[in-house]
């Protein structure tokens, strides 16, 4: 399932066209400095009343930015500003553009870390989570008892790398299919070896939907920088290009 993603050389137009079975995977970081008034000005009500939330300094911080990355992204597809980037909610609340004929997209952080998958025409679903020593506790609230099981049979040192695959392979398609994590955790099995996967031959899984009834996704580990573990979900068989947010002129604080 491991699929390398590399960044275009050199800038150019095509980092905001989006080819046909292609899906745009943006990462970037943030920083933990307090937020300026101003760096909330693109964000509409509800992204502002969510902020507002945040108690830590820190994670108010992260999300703002996120989200304002989000948002200057964004802006590139749709040709308008950060500010006029408008949302709808989807099905089970999921966040759609609200503009005709709009990319879909999905967005994830982590700690200092986000990433925008952007897509035409399909459900896609995206997560990256930074790595970190997990407790064998939460084995059984995650995995199946069949990965359970498999868990035990991989070396003490690869496991916890083995946790973050199958956790974001499962996250990642219960954000493409609008019904959260915890749906899937105990009953759909992504996995916890990494598997070779090309385009033209991708990871297929099975995931009963709200009606319980099983529907295929196209799971892709992803590459990605500093040690992240990612996985991105989609309905179709898709080739995930990686992008720099600098190579488009955007930086972010």
């Amino acid at each position: 399932m491991e699929n390398s993603i590399q960044s275009p050389a050199q800038p150019d137009n095509s980092l905001w066209g989006l080819p046909s079975g292609h899906v745009h995977v943006w990462i970037w970081q943030v920083g933990s400095t307090p937020l300026s008034p101003g760096e909330l000005a693109t964000l509409d009500t509800r992204e502002r009343n969510r902020a507002a939330r945040f108690r830590p300094q820190l994670h108010r911080a992260r999300w703002v930015r996120c989200h304002t990355g989000m948002r200057q992204i964004l802006a590139g597809y749709l040709n308008c500003s950060p500010a006029e980037v408008a949302f709808r909610r989807g099905p089970n609340g999921k966040p759609r553009l609200h503009a005709p004929n709009p990319p879909t997209f999905n967005l994830s952080h982590s700690e200092d870390w986000c990433a925008l998958a952007v897509a035409h025409s399909m459900e896609i679903g995206i997560d990256i989570q930074t790595p970190h020593q997990v407790n064998p506790a939460l084995w059984r609230r995650v995995l199946t008892p069949i990965e359970h099981a498999q868990m035990l049979q991989i070396a003490p040192y690869e496991q916890d790398a083995a946790f973050f695959r199958c956790w974001t392979r499962k996250e990642a398609v219960g954000k493409a299919d609008s019904q959260g994590v915890y749906i899937h955790l105990k009953r759909t099995e992504t996995g916890l070896l990494p598997h070779a996967s090309t385009p033209s031959a991708p990871s297929i899984i099975m995931a009963a939907n709200a009606s319980g009834i099983p529907q295929p996704w196209h799971l892709t580990d992803l590459t990605l920088p500093a040690g992240l573990f990612g996985a991105l979900a989609t309905a179709e068989p898709v080739i995930p290009d990686l992008r720099n947010p600098e190579q488009a002129g955007l930086t972010f604080p």
